[in-house]
């Protein structure tokens, strides 16, 4: 049992948490070479803030992602 960060009212005994991305940030990910040098190795996205949501509000949010 958990209260839903969006719309605040509590879950049933044993529901599953979903959690829905909330910020992101780009990242640069490096490496050290032999030379003891950092290098660029790639680059990507880090989850900043992730909130826990019920049922309902996951399946709410997933159909506006797909619209």
């Amino acid at each position: 049992m958990y209260k839903c960060k969006k719309c605040k009212n509590f879950t049933e005994l044993g529901e599953k948490m979903e959690k829905i991305v909330v910020k992101t940030r780009n990242k640069i990910y490096t490496k050290i070479n032999r030379r003891g040098h950092e290098i660029e190795a790639g680059t990507g996205w880090e989850i900043v803030k992730e909130i826990e949501v019920c049922k309902a509000c996951y399946k709410a949010h997933c159909e506006e992602l797909n619209e």
